[in-house]
């Protein structure tokens, strides 16, 4: 299980709260391993809640890990342990903590900290994770459709074979309706070098594809709900994961 919820402010200085539950459907023996990872292994997410549209500033942010059977108990418990690490001195922020079979992730603004209110805000997303938790509200974005990226294999210059991505005739046709008639649809060509030198320096390539199809930002490509890249008739990638997949 990976619970986060976070603090945001909008390019307008609204405030508003986001919150996110993805379940691995796994045995963790090491949450705080799988925390130093999560970008790369989140999980099925299952519930969500967001206040305001779009891509927003983080003010605070809780991370935690644990077992999709985790406890109440066990989950007040690392509460604590996390509160007690603070014990109300802001230099301790962010930090990552393992308690029992829960990891804990917390930070926040440097000017949360200076005004002394981290701990405040500490409680106050750790009340959230919980609601969500507990009421497992439905992301928004499963009720449409993810658009379709669809890959393949060409040969490039010298006849090395490379990727190629498009997105389907149903996802251009939404896309178009979004950005407007004069939007026109691109492919994406990558070369075999080109996505190792990538993901050696930044990680996985595949959210700068979607984007770059797409001329959106992944907060935008969530709310039309999400992406899926399949090849070949079967799935290959799926942002979010609507199912658990090997």
């Amino acid at each position: 299980m990976y619970l986060t919820t976070h603090i945001v402010r909008s390019d307008e200085g609204i405030i508003g709260k986001s919150g996110y539950l993805y379940e691995h459907r796994m045995q963790i023996d090491e949450p705080i391993q799988l925390l130093e990872e999560i970008e790369n292994n989140t999980g099925v997410l299952v519930a969500a809640v967001k206040d305001l549209p779009g891509q927003n500033s983080v003010l605070a942010y809780l991370d935690i890990v644990a077992n999709d059977a985790v406890t109440d108990v066990e989950l007040a418990s690392a509460r604590r342990t996390a509160h007690d690490f603070l014990h109300g001195e802001p230099n301790n922020i962010p930090f990552k903590i393992a308690a029992g079979h829960v990891a804990v992730h917390f930070g926040c603004t440097l000017g949360i900290k200076r005004e002394r209110k981290h701990l405040a805000i500490y409680d106050a997303l750790w009340d959230d994770a919980l609601r969500i938790k507990r009421d497992r509200p439905t992301p928004p974005w499963m009720t449409n459709e993810p658009l379709i990226v669809l890959a393949g294999v060409q040969r490039g210059e010298g006849g090395l074979p490379r990727k190629t991505f498009v997105l389907d005739d149903a996802s251009k046709r939404r896309l178009i309706q979004r950005h407007g008639p004069t939007w026109a649809p691109k492919r994406f060509l990558l070369d075999y070098d080109t996505e190792y030198d990538f993901q050696q320096d930044h990680g996985d390539i595949k959210p700068v594809i979607i984007e770059a199809l797409t001329d959106l930002p992944l907060s935008a490509i969530l709310d039309m709900g999400g992406c899926r890249i399949v090849q070949g008739g079967r799935i290959i990638a799926e942002w979010p994961n609507r199912t658990a997949r090997a």
